[in-house]
């Protein structure tokens, strides 16, 4: 690692287990710290923008409040790391290990985040709108009051998940495995569930307005009080909400 008055340059795959470089930066703009070894390390507050870190080893890291946007994750092992209020905004992440990693209140707008583990993560509070997490695997996530407005989820694990306030407005969850999650005061008006896996999917003051579950495999009604539907949330069985007296019953 080379240091000057002002930046940081990380050579490629060096080694910086358990390191101290909190407050740090700015990284020369555009460094390439692709399969750096940072486990254990303290970044908290430090400024990796436009950085590569493909396949890096970010392990148990405390990268919390850092500066992170744009930055190439793909591939990188974030298992334990704490990003709590970290700027992801832009970055991608496809293919990364964040199981178990602290995202709360982090900003991760924009972001591409397919075929991620983000598996027991918690992302209470987290801005994701407008970011892409197709393919990534949600389970047993908590994504309480979190922003995920626009965000695509297509053919998604979110089994178990918990989703208080969250917002999903617009939000794309075809074929998106919902099985056994909790939704309360969640807003899925002009959401895409075409497809979507919603068994023992427990539904708590949901707005459907304009929803689309067609397809939907539901093993259980969705009833007026739990959920608020209107003429053009379409049901799984392709009818719309109150037609003939339809209220997406399953028999």
């Amino acid at each position: 690692m080379h240091h000057n008055e002002d930046s940081y340059y990380i050579m490629p795959n060096a080694d910086l287990e358990g390191a101290n470089l909190s407050g740090a930066g700015p990284l020369s703009r555009g460094p390439n710290l692709s399969g750096a070894r940072l486990p254990g390390a303290n970044l908290k507050g430090s400024n990796l923008s436009y950085t590569s870190l493909k396949g890096v080893n970010l392990q148990g890291a405390d990268l919390r409040n850092a500066q992170l946007r744009n930055v190439e994750l793909d591939h990188a092992n974030l298992y334990f790391a704490n990003l709590s209020g970290a700027n992801l905004f832009g970055s991608g992440t496809n293919f990364a290990n964040l199981s178990f990693a602290n995202l709360s209140f982090a900003n991760l707008g924009s972001a591409s985040l397919g075929y991620t583990n983000l598996s027991y993560s918690d992302l209470d509070g987290a801005n994701l709108e407008g970011s892409n997490l197709s393919y990534s695997d949600l389970k047993g996530a908590s994504l309480s009051g979190a922003n995920l407005t626009r965000t695509a989820w297509k053919n998604t694990v979110l089994q178990g998940v918990a989703l208080k306030n969250a917002d999903l407005r617009g939000a794309d969850l075809r074929n998106a495995d919902l099985t056994g999650s909790y939704l309360f005061e969640v807003n899925l008006s002009g959401a895409n569930l075409s497809g979507a896996v919603l068994v023992d999917t427990s539904f708590v003051d949901v707005n459907l307005n304009g929803a689309n579950l067609s397809g939907a495999n539901l093993n259980h009604d969705l009833l007026p009080g739990a959920v608020q539907a209107d003429s053009s949330t379409i049901c799984p069985n392709g009818i719309h909400w109150g037609t003939a007296g339809n209220n997406c019953r399953i028999y």
